[in-house]
C-alpha cells in the first residue's frame, strides 16, 4: 500500500523533507523520518487536550423558561 495518495502529494512531502533538511542541516531521509515522527505525535495528541483558543465573540442567549407558545422567537432557531 502507497504512503502517497497521488504522485503530486509525494512530490508535495519530498519537497517539504528536502527544505526541513536544509534547515535543519541533515539528509532529506532523516529529515523525513523527523515529519513522520512530529505527525505521529501529533495523532497520538490528537483529542486527549482541551482546545487553549475560545471565540471571543460568543454571546448567550437567555430564554424565558414559562414562554413555551413563542415559537417565532430567536432561541427557537438555534439549530
Amino acid at each position: 500500500m502507497s504512503r502517497y495518495a497521488s504522485l503530486a502529494e509525494q512530490y508535495r512531502a519530498h519537497r517539504l523533507a528536502f527544505e526541513k533538511a536544509q534547515e535543519w542541516n541533515c539528509t532529506p531521509k532523516e529529515a523525513e523520518r523527523r515529519l513522520r515522527e512530529q505527525e505521529r505525535t501529533r495523532r497520538r495528541a490528537c483529542g486527549t487536550q482541551a482546545p487553549t483558543e475560545q471565540p471571543d465573540d460568543f454571546e448567550t442567549m437567555d430564554a424565558p423558561l414559562t414562554d413555551f407558545g413563542a415559537w417565532e422567537a430567536p432561541w427557537m432557531m438555534r439549530d
